[in-house]
């Protein structure tokens, strides 16, 4: 009996073994595929990181003709439209992008007219050059053209041959300190000179001391130049012609001076600077030589900024400085350039000057003359 019950014992086991594999599930069968895995694009905006490519046509994203409200749109949120306006002297709109390293501005409700670069490194030329070279590095990477007649310019401003719509701003110790990538100007109206100045073009200038910008030996100047030579405010003309007396003049707050082409006649262009309490002024004198004496063809004061200005824009007056270039068309002098505020060593603020338009005309004597002493005149 015993041995019965063991063999039933068995069976039942067996029965109830077989019985779980029955009612077990088959695994589900594995299907491959032959055709790769695709990963979703990501959602959102891809942007493009520092640092940018600097371009005639902008800086990476950031495109002139573009809308700002298109440039708004591209970036992350936060940077957002600040208007800097300073009567006479400054009218944007501009977005600060890249932590403040790039400046994006164009006229307000209008399209990009302007991309300017201040930080170190947020962009690049495709030399590899960026804001912090020294103006010895840029000048062995980029080509820049001989001197213009027609034009003339602070010497901290430098325009590349290749790349008329760029401007680099350097600072007293060679430094490249910003960078503007901004619509090419129109270029100056050739004109043929009057006839009174083809027959008596007069003596030719030659600047044998550059304020600002190092020196230039006598010898760069021809035999037939008349030498303006620079000592701080003094300003003399040394004839070639020997028989003739040398001529001075004193600019208060002399900044730089430059030769420059109106009408077929060579003129002195003098940049100055007036301090005064609570107020900042940028004045232009251009002098012809005339019978041996100077003669005035403009004395006129080109942008001013006070304290209180400052203070619309969030910057210091102390802080606020311009960068000057003019050019001749007919007998106009067409001003502009940049203006640069700073917050300590950094700039903060690079935006192009509102164009100037300057009468280069004889200026009677009766005329008050605040920035001049010359004798003879």
């Amino acid at each position: 009996m015993r041995s019965v019950a063991i063999v039933g014992a068995c069976l039942a086991g067996v029965l109830w073994a077989g019985a779980c594999r029955d009612n077990t599930p088959a695994s589900e069968p594995v299907i491959t595929s032959s055709r790769p895995r695709r990963t979703p694009p990501p959602t959102g905006v891809v942007r493009a990181l520092p640092p940018h490519a600097i371009r005639n046509d902008g800086v990476g994203p950031y495109r002139l003709g573009e809308s700002l409200a298109t440039q708004l749109d591209e970036l992350p949120s936060g940077p957002r439209l600040t208007l800097l306006d300073i009567p006479g002297v400054v009218h944007f709109n501009v977005i600060r992008a890249e932590q403040g390293s790039v400046l994006v501005g164009g006229d307000p409700l209008g399209a990009t007219s302007f991309v300017a670069v201040v930080g170190a490194d947020v962009a690049r030329t495709e030399a590899g050059l960026a804001v912090g070279a020294t103006r010895l590095q840029i000048e062995k990477q980029l080509r820049f053209g001989s001197p213009e007649r027609h034009a003339a310019r602070d010497p901290r401003l430098l325009v590349p041959a290749d790349g008329p719509s760029m401007r680099l701003i350097f600072d007293g110790s060679n430094v490249l300190r910003g960078l503007v990538v901004q619509h090419a100007t129109s270029e100056p109206v050739a004109t043929d000179p009057n006839p009174n100045a083809s027959k008596n073009p007069g003596p030719a200038l030659c600047l044998a001391h550059a304020v600002a910008a190092g020196s230039a030996s006598e010898a760069d100047c021809s035999a037939t130049s008349d030498i303006v030579k620079i000592n701080g405010e003094d300003v003399l003309i040394r004839p070639a012609d020997a028989t003739r007396p040398p001529i001075a003049a004193k600019i208060r707050g002399l900044l730089w001076t430059a030769v420059i082409e109106i009408e077929g006649r060579d003129a002195l262009l003098v940049l100055s600077r007036q301090d005064a309490p609570g107020k900042k002024a940028w004045s232009l004198v251009a002098l012809r030589i005339e019978q041996g004496k100077f003669v005035r063809l403009a004395d006129q004061t080109l942008y001013s900024v006070t304290s209180e200005n400052a203070r619309w824009i969030g910057a210091e007056l102390a802080n606020i400085d311009v960068v000057l270039e003019l050019t001749a068309q007919n007998d106009d002098l067409l001003v502009g350039g940049f203006m640069i505020a700073t917050t300590g060593a950094r700039i903060r603020d690079l935006v192009p000057l509102l164009p100037v338009t300057v009468r280069a005309r004889v200026v009677p004597r009766s005329d008050p003359r605040p920035n001049l002493d010359a004798s003879p005149l």
